[in-house]
């Protein structure tokens, strides 16, 4: 079906529990080697008048599926769940620094644009939309977007120590059998809002770019425990081996609540007192250095 608007049917609940449906634009505004990158807007039938940017996703060279945007949903609700728990710990440790990763949700097509056929011959665009076609959307991060720590476990020094502590974290958390990285997204104040995380694990179930014991290795090669991690566990061969080192295996066995030591709690809060602010810049969306592009928004498809 052929309309004047890009829009989607209504999704699963997604902001505030509610479903939503989405109106995307002509021409898309990032390229990967996979995907296309979509600025948009999702409503609820409800609150029209309310609505959320996005940016939506669809394959380049074949028409997606639900099955296809499993790993990448997948990669992103553990990552979000290991951020939540790792949230609390800090919360409990009086570190105001706050992780939340993006939730996508996938959506069928409703109506492709007709003018999207010019814009095919104009500016060579080679996308066309399937009737039943799945795509996903997740919240538009508009801001300074940047690279934290990268999918081989190297901190950029563009965020904070605690970033890097939750990448080994989620090593722990899962009892040695997966790390997440490639964290990247904005930071606004003390909260850091991430999008399509990278996970090496064990069993290789989190796409292509999952390089299972190869990828959980190489993190470890590259990551420098700091003070808000180096009591977390660790495998005690690098080059293979999946046995925890045994002075750090019944760290995995603690409650969370044990995670810091007295002389860690300290430097957190001396951290808190002396960090200043991050106030990331202010863009416009026709602002030529507004925020870089998701260039990678296919990476880990």
């Amino acid at each position: 079906m052929m309309g004047t608007t890009n829009t989607t049917l209504s999704s699963r609940p997604w902001k505030h529990g509610l479903t939503h449906w989405v109106t995307f634009e002509l021409y898309p505004e990032w390229t990967g080697k996979t995907c296309y990158g979509f600025k948009g807007m999702a409503y609820h039938r409800i609150y029209y008048t309310n609505g959320t940017m996005v940016v939506l996703k669809a394959f380049r060279h074949r028409e997606g599926t639900a099955s296809d945007w499993m790993p990448y949903k997948e990669r992103c609700d553990v990552t979000r769940r290991m951020a939540a728990t790792f949230n609390k710990i800090l919360a409990k440790n009086t570190c105001d620094t706050k992780i939340n990763v993006m939730k996508p949700i996938d959506v069928v097509m409703d109506t492709t644009s007709y003018v999207m056929i010019f814009m095919r011959i104009l500016m060579r665009f080679d996308k066309t939309f399937g009737e039943d076609e799945v795509v996903l959307f997740e919240e538009f991060l508009n801001g300074d977007f940047k690279t934290f720590v990268n999918v081989s476990g190297k901190t950029t020094g563009n965020g904070p120590d605690v970033l890097d502590a939750f990448c080994h974290f989620t090593y722990q958390e899962s009892e040695g059998n997966l790390v997440v990285c490639n964290l990247k997204g904005i930071a606004k104040g003390d909260e850091y809002k991430l999008s399509n995380p990278t996970i090496h694990s064990r069993d290789g179930r989190f796409g292509d770019k999952d390089k299972r014991d190869e990828g959980i290795n190489t993190f470890f090669t590259n990551h420098t425990c700091n003070a808000f991690c180096q009591s977390f566990a660790k495998p005690v061969n690098i080059h293979g081996s999946k046995k925890l080192n045994d002075g750090n295996s019944k760290q995995s066995e603690l409650n969370n609540e044990d995670v810091f030591t007295n002389e860690e709690h300290a430097l957190i809060e001396r951290h808190n007192c002396d960090r200043e602010p991050v106030r990331p810049p202010e863009y416009s969306l026709s602002d030529r250095f507004g925020p870089p592009s998701y260039t990678t928004c296919d990476d880990n498809t």
